[in-house]
Formats: C-alpha cells, structure tokens, sequence
C-alpha cells in the first residue's frame, strides 16, 4: 500500500514539475520579448530627443519627427 502511495505520488510530482516548466518557459519568453520591446522603446526615443535637441533641422528630421 505504501509503495502504492509513493508511486502515486511520484507520479503527480513529475506531472506538476513538467507543469511548472512550461509555465516558467512561457514567463521566460515574456521577460525577453519585454526587454526586446524596451530596447526598442529606448532606441526611437533616444533618436526623438537627438533630433528634437538638434540647432539646424532639416526637413527631413521634421518628418522623421512627425513618424
């Protein structure tokens, strides 16, 4: 009965384990695409704020402004 008991319980063990791992797989996932979207973010406003502090703009840093 015990060995039974401890099968079983190996059993919903692995199950809940692998289940676990799936989660923190698709959490990793989340984490990187976040950080790739931030990067991304940082990138655009950064060249934003190179442009808006520029002296002489073109008309062409004017559209790239308004994009």
């Amino acid at each position: 009965d015990i060995i039974s008991f401890i099968s079983c319980t190996a059993i919903r063990f692995s199950n809940t384990h692998g289940d676990y791992l799936v989660i923190l797989t698709d959490i990793r996932k989340l984490i990187t695409k976040r950080s790739h979207k931030l990067l991304d973010y940082d990138r655009h406003r950064a060249s934003v704020e190179k442009i808006k502090n520029k002296a002489n703009r073109t008309i062409q840093d004017e559209k790239n402004l308004g994009q």
